[in-house]
C-alpha cells in the first residue's frame, strides 16, 4: 500500500541521505569527476552499485545528464539554491528516499552528490493536494520550488500564475519526455499529461490511466467456465465490452463476492463513471462539444449513470465510503473480482502477502461497439504531476530537478520502486525489468495498451469544483436521492454556469485545445 511519511521521517531521511534540440552553453566538466567511479564506460552519471546499474546510467547527451550539468552550470554561477524545496503527495516520497533495488542507492543521494543541491520533500495527502498548493499561490507564501499535483490542475495553477511554462527550459536541455522511442507512447499522450492551452507546464510522474485486474484463477476454473458459459453464451475470461464486463460482475456476485470491486465512492468514484461514459461514441464521446455545452446530460451521459448506479447492485454497499486503500484491501482479501483502478495494484497486491497472490490477472479497458469496431477507453484520473512555482527564486534549477526525475531512465528506476505510487507511463518504462519485476510481466503491457487508449478529465480552470459538482450528484444518485437524469442534468446546469463566470470564449477555446489530447486508438470488434 501507498507509504505515509511524516514531514519529520523525510527530513531524516534526507539527511542520511519532443524537444530534442541541442542545449547551448553547457560544457560536460560541470559533472563532479567522483562521481566516475562505478559507472560504466563513458557514463557521467546515474545509480551504482547494483547488477544492471548501467541502464540508468547517463552522460552529457542524454536528457538526465544535461539536467545535472545544467544545475552544476547554475551552481557555478552562484544561481542555484543551497536546498530546493517539494511540495510531494505523502504516498511517493518513498521514490526518492528509500534504496531501490535494495542494495542500490536512494534518487535523492545520487541528485545530492552530482550537484551539490540538497532536497527536502514536504509530504501532503492527496486528498488536500490541491487546497495546499492553490493556497501558496493565492498567500504568495513562497514555502515551495516545486509543487505536485493533479494533472488536471494544470489549467487552475496556470491560470492563476502559480506554475511557470516549462517549453524554454525544455528546448534548452533537451528532456526526453516527448521521445518517440522512449518517450510517451503517443503524441496525444503527451499533449494529455504535460500541455495546458498548447503549452508544455508540468512534468508527468504518474499517468494514473485507470487499470483492470481481476481474479484470473476464477475464469480458469472448470466449474465457473461451464455454469458462465450456459448462462451467457460467451467464453468466460476479460470482458471487452461493458456490457460483458457487468455480465461478469453480475456472475461473480451470485458466489457470494463483489462481482464490481470498482471505486463508487465520492472523490473517487468518479473515475469508474468515466470509464464508462467515454467510449460511448467513435472514436470517443467527449464531455463538451465544440461551442463548450455539456454533453453529460444527453443520451449517452444518462445512459452511462443509469449503468453505473446499476453496478451498485454488485457492489458494496457500504464501499460508497470508501477511498481507494479500502478498495485495494478489499481486493487483497480475495472479496472482490475484479478493479479498474491505478496501475499499480499487483505491484502491491500479487504477492503471498495477500490471499490473491499469484491469482491475478489485467486487461485492456472495456468499451462499446459500433459495428466492426471497439472503442476501449480509460481515463487519466488523478495523476501526478511536477510544476515550477512562480514563486521560487530559482525556477530554472527547479525545472532540471524535474527533468532529472521525470527523464525516462531514472524516472524508470523511479517508478519501479515499491516506497511509492507514482505508475510507469513512459515508453521506456514499459521495457525495463525492474518495472516488470515490481508490476509482474502480464500486467505492463496492459498498463502501455491502456496509456495509449486513455483520455483525459476536465483539465480546464474550475476542475477541482467541477469534479466535486460531478461527485456529489454520482453519490446522490447511488444513494436515490435523484435520478440518474436529474444528476447528470443538474452537473450540466452547474457546469454551464461556470463556464459563464470563468468566460466562455476563452474556456471554450481551453476544451477544443485539451481534445488533442483524447486517445484515437481503435481496436476491431
Amino acid at each position: 500500500m501507498a507509504m505515509k511519511i511524516t514531514r519529520r521521517q523525510a527530513l531524516k531521511a534526507g539527511a542520511a541521505g519532443v524537444v530534442l534540440t541541442s542545449p547551448i552553453g553547457i560544457a560536460p566538466r560541470f559533472i563532479r569527476p567522483a562521481r566516475a567511479e562505478g559507472l560504466a564506460p563513458g557514463m557521467t552519471g546515474g545509480p551504482t552499485g547494483f547488477e544492471g546499474a548501467e541502464r540508468y546510467q547517463y552522460d552529457e547527451t542524454m536528457s538526465e545528464g544535461r539536467a545535472v550539468e545544467g544545475m552544476r552550470k547554475l551552481k557555478a554561477e552562484g544561481k542555484a539554491p543551497e536546498k530546493l524545496n517539494i511540495l510531494m503527495t505523502d504516498g511517493a516520497i518513498g521514490h526518492f528516499t528509500n534504496p531501490w533495488p535494495p542494495d542500490g542507492p536512494t534518487l535523492q543521494s545520487i541528485w545530492e552528490a552530482e550537484t551539490g543541491v540538497k532536497l527536502e520533500f514536504i509530504p501532503v495527502s492527496p486528498e488536500e493536494q490541491f487546497n495546499k498548493v492553490i493556497q501558496d499561490v493565492t498567500t504568495g507564501s513562497a514555502a515551495y520550488d516545486v509543487y505536485t499535483f493533479g494533472y488536471a490542475a494544470m489549467g487552475d495553477l496556470s491560470e492563476a500564475n502559480g506554475i511557470a511554462p516549462l517549453g524554454e527550459w525544455i528546448d534548452k536541455h533537451g528532456a526526453d519526455f516527448a521521445d518517440p522511442e522512449r518517450g510517451m507512447p503517443t503524441p496525444e499522450s503527451y499533449d494529455m499529461l504535460y500541455k495546458y492551452g498548447g503549452e508544455p507546464r508540468s512534468v508527468c510522474y504518474d499517468g494514473d490511466a485507470q487499470v483492470w485486474v481481476y481474479r484470473r484463477d476464477l475464469t480458469e476454473d472448470p466449474a465457473n467456465q461451464k455454469e458462465f458459459g450456459d448462462t451467457y453464451g460467451w467464453e468466460i475470461g476479460p470482458p471487452r465490452t461493458w456490457g460483458e464486463c457487468d455480465q461478469l460482475a453480475e456472475f461473480f456476485t451470485s458466489k457470494g463476492m463483489l462481482g464490481n470491486g470498482n471505486m463508487m465512492s465520492h472523490f473517487w468514484g468518479i473515475s469508474t463513471w468515466y470509464n464508462r461514459y467515454v467510449s460511448k461514441d467513435n472514436p470517443n464521446q467527449h464531455l463538451f462539444d465544440d461551442e463548450g455545452n455539456p454533453l453529460i446530460d444527453t443520451d449517452a451521459g444518462i445512459q452511462a449513470t443509469e449503468e453505473h448506479v446499476k453496478s451498485l447492485d454488485w457492489s458494496d454497499k457500504g464501499g460508497l465510503g470508501w477511498s481507494w486503500p479500502e478498495y485495494y484491501g478489499n481486493m487483497a482479501n480475495g472479496n472482490s473480482f475484479m478493479l479498474g483502478t491505478f496501475s499499480n495494484c499487483p505491484k502491491f497486491l500479487d504477492n503471498s502477502e495477500t490471499a490473491i497472490g499469484g491469482k491475478m490477472g489485467s486487461f485492456l479497458p472495456p468499451g462499446h461497439q459500433f459495428g466492426d469496431q471497439l472503442v476501449r477507453r480509460s481515463t487519466i484520473y488523478l495523476g501526478n504531476n511536477g510544476g515550477v512555482s512562480t514563486q521560487s527564486e530559482y525556477q530554472e534549477a527547479a525545472y532540471l530537478w524535474l527533468q532529472w526525475s521525470g527523464s525516462t531512465r531514472i524516472f524508470s528506476l523511479l517508478t519501479g520502486n515499491p516506497g511509492g505510487f507514482f505508475d510507469p507511463f513512459q515508453l521506456a518504462n514499459f521495457q525495463d525489468p525492474l518495472v516488470i519485476q515490481s508490476y509482474k510481466p502480464y500486467h505492463v503491457p496492459i498498463i502501455e495498451g491502456t496509456v495509449a487508449r486513455a483520455v483525459p478529465t476536465i483539465a480546464i480552470p474550475g476542475q477541482f469544483a467541477m469534479h466535486n459538482t460531478l461527485s456529489e450528484n454520482l453519490v446522490a444518485a447511488l444513494a436515490g436521492e435523484i435520478s440518474s437524469q436529474e444528476a447528470m442534468e443538474n452537473t450540466a446546469k452547474s457546469w454551464r454556469k461556470h463556464l459563464r463566470k470563468k468566460g466562455e470564449d476563452k474556456m471554450i477555446e481551453l476544451i477544443n485545445a485539451a481534445k488533442s489530447g483524447w486517445s484515437t486508438v481503435i481496436d476491431p470488434a
